[in-house]
């Protein structure tokens, strides 16, 4: 039995292990893959009739999507490709990402850091409702199944260094310059937000 400080229950599973399916969405219909290629390299992104469900940093096929895409998967290539362009600052296609319930409560906050703007680990555990859970947010941050839409690159460590990213850092730091953020040697140079 593990203590789950979030609910103050205890449970037989860890606090951020895969949670029982009512906290996934159904999908509607079947699920569409679709790619291109970007400044940061290929993506890959999947969405039902409903919402997007899951974006891959690195080109990665998605298992259970079939391949051509949907009315979702052309609005998020077009917001794709608007953002690299500098036109976009806020993506607008609907996402469903499946995680557990403070997994989910994360991904919204960072949807709330603006464009250009960064935040810690520990503004975003503040934000959760708990200071003391910067490695639960980073945890939370990095199961994030929809990246650069849901944009877990503008978290950041404490001490201005990048933190980690499921794309590397060096994706990372190029969606930071991208937006504007200052970086210097792998560390922020100011942090804003």
């Amino acid at each position: 039995m593990v203590f789950d400080r979030y609910t103050g229950r205890m449970t037989k599973r860890a606090p951020d292990d895969s949670c029982p399916g009512s906290c996934e969405i159904p999908p509607r219909g079947t699920v569409y893959m679709d790619a291109m290629d970007t400044p940061i390299g290929p993506l890959t992104f999947a969405a039902d009739d409903a919402a997007v469900r899951k974006l891959d940093l690195l080109g990665q096929p998605i298992a259970g999507a079939a391949a051509g895409g949907n009315d979702l998967t052309r609005q998020l290539r077009e917001e794709i490709a608007a953002y690299f362009a500098g036109e976009l600052r806020e993506f607008t296609v609907p996402t469903a990402p499946a995680g557990t319930e403070f997994q989910r409560k994360v991904w919204s906050l960072l949807s709330t850091i603006p464009f250009g703007a960064t935040w810690t680990y520990r503004d975003l555990a503040i934000a959760a409702g708990d200071r003391n859970a910067t490695r639960a947010v980073g945890a939370a941050n990095g199961r994030n199944p929809i990246p650069l839409v849901i944009p877990c690159h503008r978290v950041i460590a404490t001490g201005g260094g990048l933190g980690g990213f499921g794309g590397g850092l060096e994706m990372k730091e190029r969606l930071l310059r991208h937006e504007g953020a200052g970086i210097m040697g792998g560390m922020l140079a100011e942090t804003t937000g």
